[in-house]
């Protein structure tokens, strides 16, 4: 009876946690390596965007002239904290269009920060002697869920994040987290893409997953011998407990 005890205990238990499973980065470049990395340009602008427009001057008459442009926009301080209210700015329709005061109607949908910068500089020369725009994305946030220390909605005040930051900004994963299965899901120019990353690798640098963009969902799965270990905790222990009762009232009878 003891013997059939410990075999349940065994098989419900599943495998053991290894280093293998739970270390990052376990492939070691023997020699330095140059990494071909993907030039980022900063997040491209999406339909429900909202964008926060500047001209950085100190000329008064510039001030009168572009007084919705020259003044900040911007309401609250923006953190990474969970549910931070979204900054006031102008938002991308459903033509990707912005309006913004002093400029006019400009299509913003699938450009770069620098892009629409350029732009907007073009258009105020004819006004202004060397203008400097300042561009922001206000609603910057991603979506970290599953078998990490702190899941939620984080928003993120500048426009670049990677991969690895976000998982450190949610607490790092759990023992019981799956590295081998994370999934990124992203939604850019209606198209949905998926990424099945292996975290133990050493070759994320330069792909295209690694700087995270707005909207990115992450996920982390929860491993087999977590689920075991929950399913022994709830169902099998109050089997074996009272499988054991069984057998001490048994021996009982015996004597």
């Amino acid at each position: 009876m003891i013997s059939i005890l410990i075999s349940l205990v065994s098989l419900t238990m599943g495998s053991c946690v290894t280093t293998s499973k739970i270390n990052y980065f376990q492939q070691n470049l023997l020699n330095d390596t140059l990494i071909n990395s993907i030039k980022y340009y900063g997040p491209s602008f999406q339909v429900g965007d909202i964008i926060d427009v500047r001209v950085l001057t100190n000329s008064k008459d510039v001030v009168e002239l572009y007084p919705n442009l020259t003044t900040s926009q911007i309401l609250t301080n923006q953190t990474y904290v969970s549910g931070n209210p979204v900054q006031s700015g102008y938002t991308v329709d459903s033509n990707g269009c912005i309006i913004v005061p002093g400029i006019g109607k400009l299509n913003v949908l699938n450009k770069t920060k620098n892009t629409l910068q350029e732009e907007i500089v073009d258009s105020l020369k004819s006004h202004i002697l060397d203008p400097v725009v300042n561009i922001k994305l206000l609603n910057f946030k991603i979506s970290i869920l599953g078998d990490v220390k702190l899941p939620g909605i984080y928003q993120i005040p500048n426009d670049r994040i990677t991969l690895f930051e976000a998982i450190a900004l949610a607490g790092d994963l759990n023992y019981s987290g799956n590295r081998k299965t994370v999934k990124l899901i992203r939604t850019e120019k209606g198209i949905r893409k998926e990424f099945i990353i292996d975290l133990t690798q050493s070759d994320h640098y330069g792909k295209e997953y690694f700087y995270l963009k707005q909207n990115d969902l992450l996920y982390i799965p929860t491993t087999s011998v977590r689920l075991n270990q929950l399913n022994y905790a709830q169902y099998y222990l109050p089997a074996i407990s009272s499988l054991s009762l069984i057998i001490t009232f048994l021996n009982l009878i015996k004597q």
